[in-house]
């Protein structure tokens, strides 16, 4: 099995982290050596370093897909959560792990739903525009699709690519 990295994105209270840990689990639980990148808790690590503006934002997907890559390198799968808002710092985060072993998983969500889950509510949809991609793997509605039904898709998916 060749690692990848599995990139979670959506809108805030969209499921990222949720998903991305019991994908996470369930690789582990299988054998499967996996670490999980998630932007919240790189963000808390790092002390807020970048911010929140555009250009920080994209600085924060690079240097995460950096990680990722080294990761998958070193023979670790990488399951990751960003909310990455833009098309293009997605697209870098493809090219830098390599568009043979990077996985986009694009996670739907009613706002309200995700206003109501997000830990920091107020900027969901406000302060950002979330742009859609043009290049993804996969997309699950979690307003419909609870974690664990979520999660069968996302191993459908990663089993159909033979990536799993």
């Amino acid at each position: 099995m060749k690692p990848f990295t599995v990139w979670f994105t959506g809108i805030p209270g969209s499921g990222k982290t949720t998903l991305s840990r019991l994908l996470t689990s369930h690789l582990c639980g299988n054998g499967i050596s996996c670490a999980v990148l998630d932007g919240q808790d790189i963000r808390q690590l790092t002390g807020n370093l970048l911010g929140f503006s555009a250009s920080a934002r994209k600085v924060h997907a690079v240097y995460c897909a950096v990680a990722a890559s080294v990761l998958n390198d070193a023979g670790v799968c990488v399951s990751a959560s960003f909310v990455s808002p833009t098309r293009d710092s997605r697209e870098e985060a493809r090219r830098i792990v390599g568009d043979d072993r990077f996985f986009e998983i694009s996670l739907i969500c009613n706002p309200d739903l995700a206003k109501a889950r997000a830990p920091n509510p107020a900027w969901v949809g406000i302060h950002v525009a979330y742009e859609e991609s043009k290049q993804v793997d996969l997309q699950v509605d979690t307003t419909l699709d609870g974690p664990e039904q979520s999660l069968k898709l996302v191993l459908a998916m990663l089993h159909e690519r033979r990536a799993i």
